[in-house]
């Protein structure tokens, strides 16, 4: 049985500036609901949450930022590898350009969701590493780099 007091909840921001350990809900609140492209788009393109106990990695929450307002929400189960996207609609047609680990990706618009609600996401990842019950998820499917 895993020591549930051992558990770690580390911010990556997009800026490169390094892992920080024990983010308050604060620090990410002005990340999610006020930084606009000038934090976002600086370094690798995308922020991450990593949800860690007893120094097993149990999850990952991936942040990509697109202009005005909308944030791509990636969840990622390390345990299986399944990876899903907070959902908007599948009546949204076209793509999205952001950047990830620093590499330009066009993604499905109903992968894009408003910043309140990507907030959400990160406020419930940080209770437990699971994925907000409050929302939609589906599949991730990333794109092709081959193509």
């Amino acid at each position: 049985m895993k020591d549930e007091s051992a558990i770690r909840l580390t911010w990556c921001p997009p800026t490169g500036e390094g892992f920080i350990v024990s983010p308050t809900l604060a620090e990410l609140e002005v990340a999610l609901l006020r930084r606009g492209a000038e934090f976002w788009h600086e370094g690798s393109g995308d922020g991450g949450l990593y949800f860690d106990v007893a120094d097993e990695a149990i999850a990952e929450l991936k942040l990509m930022f697109a202009e005005p307002d909308r944030f791509c929400v990636l969840h990622t189960d390390c345990a299986t590898g399944v990876e899903v996207a907070a959902f908007h609609s599948t009546a949204s047609s076209g793509t999205i350009g952001v950047r990830s680990g620093g590499n330009d990706w066009h993604l499905p618009r109903h992968y894009f969701v408003d910043r309140l609600t990507a907030w959400r996401a990160v406020r419930d990842f940080c209770l437990d590493g699971r994925c907000s019950v409050d929302m939609s998820w589906v599949p991730f499917d990333p794109p092709d780099f081959n193509s």
